[in-house]
């Protein structure tokens, strides 16, 4: 562009001059004017070819401003169209897309060890956390309670003598201490020393309290003072034993004390659940509720049906005034409970021998699977037979099928039924209930 360009301190600019045809790159008389290295002066005029200099200054030097050298002009209007078309077709279009998209940074190879870390504390220490979170917390045991763990192994493993008298004195001395604290100390002074005399005198020593009986005493005590573990526990042998005697007199005891447990013992949990409901019958789900508490709370579920048919000793159901109990009736009290506490144990030895005690023991010992899955298989099978023998017998009575109509087979099951055979059979296999809970108090 040819023309005037404002220069500082030179005074106002002059007026620029009119354009001219020169300015648009024409010739005075209109025609186009020749750029070398045009179309129009190539061979090819179909091939493009690139501006050069000259041609650029043909073109454009006459717009050029003053001051502005040829090379800056020409370069700077290929460079500007060719940066243009990058910027269109890469630059902008790839900045406008990348700012839609999140940036992702190339970590280092200390960021690296980093991420490694973050995935192996979110794969390890949280997800191990969570499930940690989730299982029981069990707590140690202090010195104190391991000492008290340790003396209750050693006991279970000592079956001496002396040891189950000792064992004996200790739960009697524990029963007058709590029901009589004024004169206790007096009372177990005497119990000790009479214990102390059958120890010397094994012939003095009443048949009540004979060896097997003092180690059924030995796990009733172990299991109300202390847990699987050996670790003591609170004991309410005495508050169980008087609340199962309040129903000695009721017509049906047993119901009456199911009942009284149902509604006492229960956790909101298990009062909410429709097995804990009583019917007119037990579930077996609701008679192991029943022992697993009894044998909790008084060493032995048969203490409880032992209570229901004999009754509690004077001890165990004293007057309501106790400061009126003088130390000669309280001996005389003690006298009654230990003859009462020794028939239990000679009650609960002679149940250790029951045939129907040792068949349950056998059903749930881990060691005779295969005992028990060759036992359940005759017994279906001789339930089988028996529902058989049933059904011809109910076809013979009612002139529905004559035997002579029947196989061979089916005359021999019909004998065998006819004969009693297979109920006796059938009842052999059967496990009946202990005659513990079979007592006429029920």
């Amino acid at each position: 562009m040819q023309g005037k360009v404002f220069t500082p301190g030179a005074g106002k600019a002059r007026k620029v001059s009119r354009w001219q045809p020169q300015d648009f790159g024409l010739n005075p008389d209109g025609t186009r004017i020749e750029v070398p290295g045009s179309s129009s002066t190539r061979e090819n005029p179909a091939e493009p070819a690139p501006l050069t200099d000259d041609g650029a200054d043909a073109l454009f030097g006459k717009m050029r401003p003053l001051g502005m050298p040829r090379m800056f002009l020409a370069n700077g209007s290929k460079k500007r169209g060719t940066a243009t078309e990058h910027a269109k077709q890469q630059k902008r279009g790839t900045a406008t897309e990348h700012a839609k998209q999140p940036v992702v940074m190339k970590p280092n190879a200390h960021t690296q060890q980093r991420g490694t870390a973050t995935e192996h504390a979110k794969q390890q220490k949280r997800g191990t956390a969570t499930e940690h979170a989730k299982q029981p917390v069990v707590l140690k045991p202090n010195a104190q309670t391991q000492q008290a763990m340790k003396l209750a192994q050693a006991s279970r493993a000592n079956n001496k003598l002396e040891h189950l008298l000792f064992l004996l004195a200790d739960f009697l001395t524990m029963i007058l201490r709590e029901l009589w604290p004024i004169v206790a100390e007096k009372c177990s002074d005497v119990a000790f020393d009479k214990i102390q005399d059958w120890a010397e005198n094994p012939d003095e020593r009443p048949a009540l309290y004979n060896e097997s009986e003092l180690l059924v005493h030995k796990k009733l005590w172990d299991v109300i003072q202390c847990d699987v573990r050996g670790v003591p526990k609170e004991h309410l042998f005495v508050q169980w034993c008087r609340r199962i005697g309040k129903h000695c007199t009721n017509r049906n005891p047993y119901r009456r004390m199911v009942e009284d447990i149902f509604a006492h013992d229960l956790t909101p949990e298990q009062k909410k659940d429709p097995k804990y409901k009583l019917g007119k019958g037990f579930s077996t789900k609701q008679r192991s509720f029943v022992n697993s508490l009894l044998r909790k709370n008084m060493g032995d579920a048969r203490v409880a049906a032992y209570i229901l048919d004999h009754g509690l000793p004077a001890l165990l159901d004293p007057p309501p005034n106790t400061k009126q109990v003088h130390s000669a009736l309280l001996q005389n009290m003690l006298q009654e409970f230990m003859t009462w506490h020794g028939s239990l144990l000679r009650w609960l030895a002679d149940k250790e021998k029951d045939p129907n005690t040792i068949m349950a023991r056998k059903l749930s010992d881990l060691n005779l699977k295969e005992w028990q899955i060759e036992r359940r298989r005759r017994k279906w099978e001789a339930q089988q037979e028996l529902q058989q023998g049933t059904h011809l017998a109910k076809l013979r009575d009612g002139n529905n099928k004559r035997r002579h109509d029947m196989s061979a087979t089916e005359q021999r099951v019909l004998e065998d039924f006819d004969g009693g055979k297979m109920e006796k059979q059938f009842d052999d296999l059967r496990i009946l209930k202990p005659n513990h809970w079979r007592s006429k108090t029920r």
